[in-house]
């Protein structure tokens, strides 16, 4: 053989061959893996944006429902609705308002560190009755 020959032959041997093989594999896998990830990330980003979608329209909702709970509980809304159904409702007059008598604060003691001090004698009318009351309507 001539010199050149046996120099080709060299150059194309099986370890060449493997490599040159396994550098394409690591390649095309690196490839496979970016766009794996690409297609993952696009995937997620589509959810993202569903999910953001979502959220804005219960928002959306939320906030209509809001506003038709606060003209529900209205105090015009609520006397309509009576004259509607003649149901006959009147506001209360001062004799049915109940008036609770404020405890004095002097009376009244909260715990100490879950510990109970000598207990005082249970309170009389005469010590609760004060200038304070609280005024409540019944329903």
């Amino acid at each position: 053989m001539n010199a050149y020959h046996h120099h080709t032959e060299a150059v194309i041997s099986i370890g060449w061959l493997v490599r040159c093989a396994s550098l394409c594999l690591v390649i095309g896998a690196a490839s496979v893996g970016y766009l794996f990830q690409k297609e993952a990330l696009h995937h997620k980003a589509d959810v993202v944006d569903q999910l953001e979608r979502q959220l804005r329209r219960l928002q959306r909702e939320n906030e209509l429902r809001r506003q038709e709970y606060a003209s529900l509980i209205s105090p015009k809304h609520l006397e309509a609705e009576v004259e509607r159904r003649q149901l006959n409702l009147v506001p209360p007059g001062p004799e049915h308002v109940l008036s609770l008598p404020m405890p004095n604060p002097q009376l009244v003691r909260a715990k100490n560190d879950g510990t109970e001090s000598r207990r005082r004698a249970p309170f009389t009318y005469s010590q609760l009755a004060s200038k304070h009351y609280t005024r409540r309507y019944m329903p």
